[in-house]
């Protein structure tokens, strides 16, 4: 049975969403600000076991005292296993749509919701989590501890990587030098990415795809989605799709990255430069 806790300083919301996802097969635990909601994710249990893990959270952004960006924030900072984490909110301003996603938020409602749009987005996130899992079935073991990865990249703050320079990474399972012209895909696990080498080797990181995006030289990779930074030196073929979107596929990798429209014409112009 998946775990859900709701932070919601509004009872008829919270009450609503309670008696929804417990109809559904959900066990639901309330809370009524942001200090609750984050003793209950932090708390240790003695025996250390999984009891107090969530599988979802729903949080209201705007509560007394902390609100629900600092929820997040605190949760991320605690190193433990991240849930399914949905916003509430009434707040109708794009800017902060736009900020709840790049905290990391998987999704967020705008109150008031009904109960269909309410399972929707709790089963559509708790499947791309799952999607995820199977692609990479380490990822949720190895961002649960951080000690099992090590970003320990040797670079200053803001640094800008050269194609022929090398960076040192420190995992649990190996660590060295890596050449830069060497990374072939670096995919996005919301806070971590997890680095695909010329040699098949990966690596997970605990470096967001934006810091790697700044840092990387622009005339060798390119953001193709919102999870994808490819190495166009790589690039086997390029296949036009029906809906003006392309699929690349790369040389001894198999792997298929898909192309967003707005990507397109940047990656036209890159192609004829190399």
């Amino acid at each position: 049975m998946k775990k859900v806790l709701i932070i919601e300083d509004e009872k008829s919301i919270r009450e609503f969403a309670s008696d929804v996802l417990t109809a559904a097969g959900y066990y639901v635990i309330e809370t009524p600000d942001a200090e609750s909601g984050l003793e209950r994710l932090l708390k240790k249990s003695k025996s250390k076991s999984a009891g107090n893990d969530f599988d979802i959270v729903l949080s209201d952004i705007m509560m007394p005292k902390a609100d629900g960006f600092e929820v997040l924030k605190r949760l991320k900072r605690s190193r433990m296993k991240m849930p399914v984490f949905i916003y509430m909110t009434a707040i109708s301003e794009r800017k902060e749509f736009r900020k709840a996603m790049e905290e990391g938020a998987d999704d967020f409602l705008t109150k008031p919701f009904t109960a269909d749009e309410l399972l929707k987005a709790v089963e559509t996130q708790l499947r791309k989590k799952d999607k995820l899992m199977s692609e990479f079935p380490h990822a949720e073991e190895e961002t649960a501890v951080d000690s099992r990865i090590t970003s320990k990249i040797k670079e200053t703050p803001g640094v800008h990587f050269g194609y022929d320079e090398r960076i040192f990474i420190s995992n649990v399972n190996r660590s060295g030098f890596i050449n830069i012209k060497n990374i072939v895909i670096i995919k996005s696990l919301k806070d971590y990415t997890k680095l695909v080498i010329s040699d098949r080797e990966t690596y997970f990181l605990r470096k967001p795809l934006k810091k790697w995006l700044s840092s990387l030289p622009g005339e060798h990779f390119l953001l193709v989605n919102r999870s994808e930074i490819i190495n166009t030196n790589y690039i086997d073929n390029i296949k036009k799709l029906p809906n003006n979107t392309h699929e690349i596929t790369f040389r001894n990798y198999k792997h298929k990255s898909i192309i967003s429209r707005r990507t397109g014409s940047k990656l036209s112009k890159t192609l004829k430069n190399l």
